[in-house]
């Protein structure tokens, strides 16, 4: 139809309430739900993992430290003694490094249900 025009509501309205009788079913709501709660779970797991390998790098950083601090206990050598320092420098900013990381990788600020809520509130399922 060329030239013709189409009140908006016309069109609007009937596509909003096609809209708000959508829902989805309660099978794909569930299904939904759990692989969220799975990748969830997972994401969780993953943040204690990371917390344990950064706590065995510290460990192996300050025992590296304590060996080099050794080192240079035994070194007669000032050019081998400076190198020694150098290097004790960078593991020691290595480790606040990592102390850092540490201290950020903590629980998540909030729990699952506050997280998806929104999304379950929208679907008109609750949890």
């Amino acid at each position: 139809m060329y030239r013709k025009s189409i009140k908006r509501d016309a069109i609007e309205a009937p596509f909003e309430e096609m809209l708000r009788a959508m829902q989805p079913s309660r099978n794909l709501v569930d299904i939904t739900t759990s692989m969220l709660k799975h990748a969830w779970g997972m994401r969780l797991d993953q943040q204690v993992d990371q917390k344990a390998y950064i706590a065995r790098q510290l460990k192996a950083t300050q025992k590296q430290i304590d060996g080099l601090v050794d080192k240079m206990i035994d070194s007669q050598s000032a050019t081998v003694t400076k190198a020694i320092e150098s290097r004790v420098e960078k593991l020691e900013t290595d480790k606040l490094l990592l102390a850092e990381k540490q201290s950020q990788s903590s629980k998540p600020k909030c729990s699952f249900e506050e997280i998806f809520e929104l999304s379950m509130v929208i679907s008109g399922k609750p949890l």
